[in-house]
């Protein structure tokens, strides 16, 4: 419930700044903070390198503050070395790429990087292991309330783009500070000195859910990369505006899942049996929700769109009906591949599934951005989405896991 309230107030000031933005900032500035943004998210993929999930399940499963502080300390010390290594490629990068005479706005670059800070700095899946979600919802409701005000003081012509992406990309940061305040007065006993056999342990666990996480970003994230390096930022901008209005229906859909996969290892621990039962009322729930919702979208697209953003924005219209199936689709291969095959220990075919549906993805997003431009994209997000659930859901019956 505080994950959803915290879901529910970010709607309010999303659907307050998303249309805000496009309509100050246009078509062309909006795209190109998506186009960076993009880029980032390899940044915190890397950060993360699948302790997102381990971390959670790893605390829940913990049976003393021992050793919760044994996790918390060798994954901070992970992912701070992380973090090291990808600023430091980032800097070459940049330097390499101003050596070329390649045109690329650095200052927007390093502006929007502080979304990797702010994942470094705050421990969400800290909270989710120990199923303390009002943290997160407070600090995250704090921060996000100073953002949207900021830009509203601050933000009000096409040139403010830099100071947009700044207070959108500084939000994580700031909730982060404050539960760092939060972790020193309550949880002390997580400060513990990491240990090299403890950390080589941290990326020995996470590996084969890193590779799952990288295989998923290559049919998202790279996508919106690849459509902006193929095209140029205005149909960036109008994929992003509908491809943003999906980001939120699977952002409430993501932050179920995070409740529910620490409590589904509590059940495992009671017996598999009991587990199962839990799981297949959630996947009634969540698969039946996301299925009217993605008609509800359909429909109501056309007005969607114009009550945003205004006029003009028919192509962004199409994507978005296109586009509102996903959900649905994603909420199956969801429950079946995180819920079940991550939850019972079948990480590594779950990692293979997704390393068939990025080749796949590689073997079609070029050809049909091409042909296609942004509708390109929709369809192969659709198609690869549908190899993933399809993929899930037959192993997982096929092993007898689970019966429908």
């Amino acid at each position: 419930m505080s994950l959803i309230s915290l879901k529910g107030v970010e709607y309010i000031l999303n659907f307050a700044l998303f249309p805000y933005l496009v309509r100050v900032l246009g078509v062309e500035r909006f795209g190109a903070v998506a186009f960076m943004q993009g880029i980032v998210q390899y940044g915190i993929i890397l950060v993360d390198y699948g302790f997102n999930l381990t971390g959670p399940r790893d605390i829940a499963r913990a049976n003393s503050t021992k050793e919760i502080g044994r996790i918390f300390s060798n994954i901070m010390a992970s992912k701070c070395l992380l973090f090291l290594c990808i600023t430091l490629i980032s800097f070459v990068a940049l330097r390499f790429l101003s050596s070329t005479g390649y045109e690329f706005d650095r200052s927007l670059y390093w502006v929007v990087y502080l979304m990797v800070v702010g994942n470094l700095v705050f421990p969400v899946w800290f909270f989710q292991g120990i199923q303390q979600m009002r943290y997160i919802t407070i600090f995250n409701i704090l921060a996000r309330s100073i953002t949207v005000i900021l830009v509203f003081i601050f933000v009000d012509t096409p040139e403010d783009y830099i100071l947009a992406a700044f207070f959108q990309s500084v939000t994580m940061l700031l909730a982060g500070c404050f539960s760092i305040v939060i972790l020193k007065r309550n949880f002390s006993f997580i400060f513990v000195k990491p240990t090299i056999n403890g950390i080589k342990k941290t990326f020995f666990d996470g590996w084969h859910i890193f590779l799952s996480t990288i295989a998923i970003n290559i049919y998202t994230t790279t996508n919106i990369v690849l459509l902006g390096m193929l095209s140029n930022n205005t149909i960036v901008g109008y994929f992003s505006t509908a491809n943003k209005l999906i980001d939120c229906v699977k952002g409430v859909m993501f932050t179920l899942n995070q409740a529910v996969y620490p409590y589904v290892n509590d059940k495992i621990k009671v017996g598999r049996v009991v587990a199962f039962l839990f799981i297949k009322k959630y996947f009634y729930f969540y698969s039946g929700s996301t299925l009217i919702g993605g008609i509800i979208l359909f429909i109501t697209a056309p007005y969607i769109i114009y009550l945003l953003f205004g006029s003009g924005y028919d192509e962004s219209t199409h994507i978005l009906r296109l586009m509102s199936c996903l959900p649905f689709i994603i909420s199956v291969s969801n429950v079946f591949g995180i819920q079940v095959m991550l939850n019972f220990g079948y990480q590594k075919i779950f990692s293979r599934i997704l390393l068939l549906a990025a080749i796949f993805d590689c073997s079609l997003i070029v050809p049909l951005i091409r042909f296609f431009q942004g509708y390109g994209v929709a369809i192969t997000m659709i198609l690869v989405e549908s190899l993933v659930t399809i993929s899930t859901s037959i192993y997982v019956m096929k092993k007898m896991l689970w019966k429908i």
